[in-house]
């Protein structure tokens, strides 16, 4: 939807994965990054040259953007690189779209399960998290990436101007939430109607249950979700499920 505005330049290649990878080994890619995706490995950019070119066609564009989720996955190396890469980082604005991380924790799954990079079940995947995420194995592990607070948190504190929306009022609002973005970003709002396009959707398994849903949401983010509201001093009731006692996971 960005790239339709004029003022806006986007590379055509979405998730450049150079912040978050600059500055790391081969060995650190292969074994903790990104493990088993020889393809993602090939593709990444790692030079500050490589990276460049990607914006080689810009024009007299206002915004120059780069979307990459993993940004904020792994914050702290991320921001010492815009720092140490970008001029003038200090005028650098950082827009968060984040998800009800339930469903955007089963739609990783699902995502890393249909391209062979995940053998076990959900529930089973959901047991690794602590150990894939301490060898590194990010991209593995199904919870960390979305309990959002810590990250978000580091961006607030090294940038002044940050915007945090929920992809729920995006759907919900198009327009409205669109016309924050383009105030946000300091360019015109756009007069043609602009909508939502669901992109990069895939098969699921099967669905997730809501027992199971709300053991995810009180076992692994609630507490997160709770932080990232006094933080924000946004309402995330939607992400919010049902008060009765569950069960966490067993480890056994």
């Amino acid at each position: 939807m960005l790239k339709k505005h004029p003022d806006i330049f986007l590379p055509t290649k979405k998730e450049l994965h150079f912040f978050n990878v600059v500055g790391k080994d081969d060995l650190q890619l292969r074994t903790e990054l990104f493990p088993f995706e020889d393809s993602i490995q090939r593709y990444i950019t790692r030079e500050f040259s490589d990276y460049c070119r990607y914006f080689e066609k810009v024009e007299s564009e206002k915004i120059i953007g780069d979307m990459t989720p993993s940004y904020i996955l792994d914050a702290e190396t991320s921001i010492r690189n815009i720092y140490r890469y970008l001029p003038n980082p200090e005028f650098v604005k950082i827009l968060i779209l984040i998800r009800n991380p339930v469903d955007a924790s089963y739609s990783h799954y699902n995502m890393q399960y249909r391209k062979n990079l995940e053998y076990l079940s959900y529930e089973d995947s959901i047991k690794q998290s602590e150990v894939r995420r301490k060898y590194g194995h990010y991209r593995r592990d199904h919870i960390h990436g979305f309990q959002y607070c810590s990250g978000i948190k580091q961006y607030l504190d090294n940038f002044r101007d940050v915007l945090v929306l929920t992809q729920e009022q995006l759907y919900s609002n198009p327009a409205e939430e669109l016309g924050n973005i383009f105030s946000f970003l300091g360019v015109e709002e756009m007069q043609e109607n602009i909508t939502v396009e669901h992109r990069n959707k895939g098969d699921y398994c099967s669905s997730l249950d809501d027992d199971l849903r709300r053991i995810l949401y009180f076992s692994y983010f609630k507490e997160d979700v709770d932080k990232l509201e006094f933080l924000l001093g946004l309402s995330l009731d939607s992400w919010k499920y049902s008060t009765q006692e569950n069960p966490e996971i067993s480890n056994k």
